[in-house]
């Protein structure tokens, strides 16, 4: 199955173990999504509703493109995520947090998600919910809960870490050395070769455009001393490139704002410790990370994304509903420029991108949750259909136009265009959480209230809340 060769070659069987493993592992996202259902109370799971909720997890497109077409296992982790998350609705505890811990142990990529899971274990099941207004007596640190959940997840990251620290001739210290400059490979710059739709493809963008309005009108903002053969952010190199304007971004000034972006998220869960807040908390969470992190993937969207398609399903709330719509269209429109231009993969992620707009619009506006009636139709203003309009033009110019007329004159064009456009888009979004967490303040603690009159819904998320938190005190 594997030559040992430094030309390259094409091996059938290779590919058919990648596309085969691919989906035997997503059985347990299968998996994951079902025990997720259970916990989804009856008034707001009709069948419907589990319907679009499949539609936009099992048969996502982001999930088709990354995993099967271009070959990661990201559906075998979220599946793993789902279970953590829906024991912990369940109220078994510890099952939840060794399975996050695990998850932990597959990819760092969730490690964006850890803050949350701290806070939200920390605050619901190691410290007595808080007494009734006017009461008295005040929350109180529980150790023994707070020595079972630190076991738990110190076993399973000793089970993981173990043998790989003890089973060589050098010394821990130095394995966790290698092990952290693997993991965390800051050598590689800000952004990647193709960027990543965030806010750090706006500030390359800015710093591009005064490099070139400097050298125009002859401005002093250039750096004289940098040699003109230095790599440039459109160079699609994986380095750490030198802004030519702007002042350079550390690793160590991105990870401050991506946790003080989270803040706002950590605040809430500690102050209402909900299971709606919670999921809120890790989108949001997951989203900050995305948007300020050092060196992101593109592909890192699909953890908020999949995160965001459970809130938009579990609650009957249209801003849910589009805030999902919009993060998972514009993510997965950034997606294209992945996949060789003009090739059966690329024209295959350019109908899959579609076919998952129309899909989502169609769900989750039969549902009501994009604030529109008749599946949708006009839930959208004429600012967001004309950006709508412009993602459109966007998908044609990298699937078709830029690679028929200009990919030998700008190579990196497409991935410019995609990015910055996305780009755009994405900060919206990003704002609009920031909105529903501070409505999340505003309005207390009550998981009822839910839009459109569904006081059901909320009476029977607030029993189920009641009654997971019998078994928190159980346990």
């Amino acid at each position: 199955m594997l030559r040992i060769s430094a030309a390259p070659y094409a091996s059938d069987p290779t590919v058919l173990f990648q596309r085969l493993s691919v989906a035997v592992t997503d059985v347990l996202l299968l998996v994951g999504i079902l025990v997720w259902v259970q916990t989804i109370p009856a008034a707001t799971g009709s069948p419907s509703r589990i319907g679009t909720l499949a539609m936009m997890t099992l048969a996502s497109a982001g999930l088709l493109m990354v995993d099967h077409m271009h070959f990661q296992y990201n559906g075998m982790l979220l599946g793993i995520l789902f279970l953590s998350m829906a024991a912990l609705r369940k109220g078994w505890i510890l099952a939840g947090a060794a399975l996050f811990a695990s998850l932990l142990m597959f990819k760092h990529l969730f490690l964006s998600l850890a803050p949350v899971y701290f806070v939200y274990l920390l605050s619901s099941y190691c410290y007595t919910h808080p007494p009734p207004p006017g009461k008295e007596i005040k929350s109180r640190f529980r150790p023994v809960p707070f020595l079972l959940l630190a076991s738990t997840v110190l076993a399973v990251f000793a089970a993981a870490l173990g043998p790989l620290l003890f089973a060589h001739s050098s010394t821990p210290s130095l394995q966790l050395h290698q092990l952290g400059r693997r993991l965390f490979p800051f050598g590689r710059g800000i952004v990647h070769a193709y960027w990543a739709p965030n806010m750090w493809a706006l500030y390359c963008l800015e710093d591009l455009g005064l490099a070139a309005l400097s050298r125009r009108l002859h401005l002093p903002f250039l750096d004289r001393s940098r040699p003109s053969s230095a790599p440039t952010w459109t160079s699609g190199l994986v380095q750490v490139i030198e802004p030519e304007v702007l002042p350079p971004v550390s690793p160590l000034l991105a990870a401050v704002l991506t946790i003080l972006s989270m803040v706002p998220a950590l605040v809430l869960v500690w102050k209402r410790p909900t299971p709606r807040n919670f999921l809120l908390g890790l989108f949001q969470t997951g989203l900050s990370a995305f948007m300020l992190g050092y060196h992101v993937h593109e592909k890192a969207v699909l953890v908020p994304v999949m995160v965001g398609a459970l809130l938009a399903c579990s609650y009957n709330r249209s801003s849910y509903g589009r805030l999902f719509f919009w993060l998972s269209t514009i993510g997965y429109a950034s997606l294209l420029p992945l996949f060789p231009p003009l090739s059966p993969d690329s024209l295959t992620a350019f109908l899959l991108i579609h076919l998952h707009a129309l899909g989502s619009w169609f769900g989750l506006g039969k549902e009501g949750l994009l604030g529109g009636e008749g599946g949708g139709r006009g839930a959208f203003s004429l600012l967001e259909s004309l950006y709508l309009a412009g993602l459109e033009c966007m998908l044609w110019t990298v699937a078709v136009i830029h690679p028929l007329f200009a990919q030998d004159r700008f190579p990196f064009g497409a991935c410019l265009v995609s990015s910055v456009y996305c780009s755009t888009g994405m900060v919206g979004v990003w704002a609009e959480s920031y909105r529903l967490l501070w409505q999340e303040h505003q309005e207390g603690g009550d998981e009822g209230g839910e839009e459109g009159g569904k006081g059901r819904v909320g009476r029977a998320e607030s029993t189920s809340g009641r009654r997971g938190g019998r078994r928190r005190k159980e346990e």
